[in-house]
């Protein structure tokens, strides 16, 4: 696990909200950079719908999905997605 499998490096766009029928928030944060052997690389990592009363500084956390596409050097590209769960540190003490 302490092999480097390559380096990226990101600059945060903007952030995008969007509401369901219930108001529950889903936050859309929108990067783009570049990664070693991918060369441009845009993404967005999308927080899930979160209850509107639940959107404060106590947020312990919940699913993440980052969506991405990466423009090779050779003219391809390549697109991909993938979810999982993030906590804060606090949060993640407090489960163990």
């Amino acid at each position: 696990m302490s092999e480097v499998l390559g380096t990226f490096e990101l600059e945060h766009i903007c952030n995008t909200f969007t509401t369901d029928s219930e108001n529950n928030i889903t936050n859309h944060t929108n990067w783009k950079g570049s990664a070693d052997g991918y060369g441009s690389i845009w993404g967005t990592l999308t927080f899930a719908p979160t209850p509107l009363a639940s959107m404060t500084e106590k947020l312990e956390g919940g699913e993440v999905r980052w969506t991405g596409q990466g423009f090779l050097e050779d003219g391809t590209s390549v697109a991909g997605t993938g979810a999982c769960l993030l906590y804060t540190s606090d949060a993640a003490d407090d489960s163990l």
